[in-house]
């Protein structure tokens, strides 16, 4: 699809640019949504060779409304420059130091795109692009997060997209290969190959979901393995299709580096799959946003797995048959952007950023709540599960207005 030919601005140098969060609410931001979603998502999706309408997908728009999704502009002027579409979510860090995994808060990056038109005017008067321009104040606002400091983006990418590679690299992103990174998938929950297993001892988490750590996040929640020395935590985030509308859940999974061997991987997987499946048929997450929950729980949608430079879980899972995640005709890989790891930051954003700390590890051998065994009730002893300590760090920065110059 290309978009249109014609001059869509008079770009002057010293131009305001700005990040704008869609609120679902406001009639004005929903006719932005619409053009954004016309123009801008849809050539992405051209580009993936995935199907896309012009029409705004009317779950999206109960997502935003719920805050599951977040939408937001990359305004030039009056102009939409571009579009970013994300969840909030946690991601484990193997810390090389403790052989712990730890978590943080995080941001998963779902759709990326900016005006190819208008990023060339920009380029010529600013000197870089617009998803430079974009990444850096997106950066710059992800360390101003309402409910603390984000660690990192995540996100898939297709194998072949050049331009997000080097938008990645510049900023210090380190994306997968098909061999230890790629995205998988069940499509109708866990696999005959994983249900067959006995299961391992897992335990379910509630993720912190506001400043007193007392509310749960209904959005995240964590399923762990550890045994003493190996560890392996998988993170479970409620989404939706920005192309079409239908749920997703995003899973994370990231060990210490200490693996079991290739059998016991495997059944320690497999519940990790299984616990997650019961979480999220309980948890609704499944039926269309707003529908009430049976008393049974509901469907389980598409689970998309990430085990970022994880290679032997990656082969253990394909192994079960899970699926390559293609997006259209493009294999997926995942991807990280860790503000650590964001060079030259002074000098990329004028001062040092703000250092996000890890929520507070929840230890099974040492905590009074009892694992489960792979199919069994995720609770402790008191019937409710247990919640990590949340860390919190600077106020809420929405929509944040930057001067290029």
């Amino acid at each position: 699809m290309n978009l249109s030919p014609q001059p869509k601005a008079n770009l002057q140098d010293g131009v305001e640019a700005s990040i704008l969060q869609i609120d679902a609410q406001n009639p004005a931001h929903l006719a932005l949504l619409k053009q954004g979603y016309k123009n801008l998502l849809g050539h992405e999706a051209s580009i993936h060779g995935a199907g896309m309408n012009d029409n705004v997908p009317s779950e999206v728009i109960k997502a935003i409304k719920a805050k599951i999704l977040k939408v937001k502009f990359f305004m030039v002027g009056k102009e939409i420059g571009g579009i970013a579409t994300s969840f909030d979510t946690f991601v484990a860090k193997r810390n090389p130091k403790t052989k712990r995994v730890e978590i943080y808060r995080g941001e998963y990056l779902e759709d990326f795109t900016v005006d190819p038109f208008l990023n060339q005017i920009f380029r010529k008067l600013n000197g870089i692009g617009l998803g430079t321009a974009f990444t850096r104040a997106r950066l710059l606002q992800s360390v101003m997060g309402r409910f603390g400091i984000s660690q990192a983006q995540i996100k898939e990418i297709a194998q072949d997209n050049e331009p997000m590679a080097g938008l990645m690299h510049k900023h210090g992103g380190v994306i997968g290969s098909a061999e230890d990174s790629r995205v998988l998938e069940l499509k109708t929950g866990p696999t005959a190959d994983m249900t067959r297993r006995f299961g391992a001892n897992v335990e379910m988490l509630h993720l912190p979901g506001d400043r007193s750590g007392k509310k749960s996040d209904p959005n995240n929640f964590e399923i762990s393995w550890f045994d003493g020395k190996q560890e392996i935590v998988g993170i479970f985030t409620r989404t939706i299709s920005t192309f079409t509308g239908p749920p997703i859940v995003r899973l994370q999974l990231t060990s210490n580096g200490i693996l079991p061997n290739d059998e016991m991987l495997k059944e320690v997987l497999s519940a990790i799959m299984i616990a997650g499946r019961d979480v999220i048929k309980d948890r609704g997450w499944g039926l269309p946003i707003g529908i009430p929950i049976p008393a049974f729980g509901g469907p389980v949608p598409v689970v998309r797995i990430h085990a970022h430079e994880e290679p032997e879980i990656v082969r253990a899972l394909a192994q079960m048959n899970a699926e390559d995640r293609l997006c259209g005709s493009k294999l997926m890989v995942a991807a990280v952007l860790d503000n650590d790891n964001i060079p030259s930051q002074e000098t990329v954003f004028g001062q040092p950023l703000l250092k996000a700390e890890k929520l507070n590890g929840f230890d099974p051998l040492e905590d009074a709540n009892n694992p489960i065994f792979g199919f069994g009730p995720i609770t402790d002893k008191d019937g409710v599960s247990p919640i990590r300590p949340p860390v919190f760090g600077a106020a809420d920065n929405d929509n944040l207005a930057i001067k290029v110059a």
